[in-house]
């Protein structure tokens, strides 16, 4: 199940703000607490902090949105993103897998 991120109560008298800057893209893992979007009020530039978090599943608006107070703004999901498979036998972990050797190619020849 989804969670949604909404855009938190922006302070007084302030209904509405315009979004600057969106600093995670679908499939980012987001930590709680961590920046996610930096909106401009016409006081001031802020960061938006996740209140909880996942994997970005959505991203529902883009720099130049107005948002208002409430507004969802990204959806997560549950899970973290896809892992990287486990290595091959005989793979040391934390390594890329080296391609299997392949015959030397014969140099071209000039004309």
């Amino acid at each position: 199940m989804a969670t949604e991120l909404k855009l938190p109560d922006l302070g007084d008298n302030v209904a509405s703000a315009v979004v600057v800057g969106v600093l995670v893209k679908e499939g980012d893992k987001l930590e709680a607490g961590a920046p996610f979007l930096e909106l401009e009020t016409d006081k001031a530039v802020v960061e938006v902090p996740a209140p909880s978090g996942g994997t970005v599943e959505k991203v529902l608006v883009k720099p130049g949105d107005e948002v208002k107070s409430g507004q969802v703004v990204v959806t997560l999901g549950e899970g973290a993103p896809a892992a990287a498979p486990a290595p091959a036998k005989g793979e040391p972990a934390g390594e890329e897998p080296r391609p299997a050797a392949q015959a030397p190619q014969p140099a071209p020849q000039a004309a």
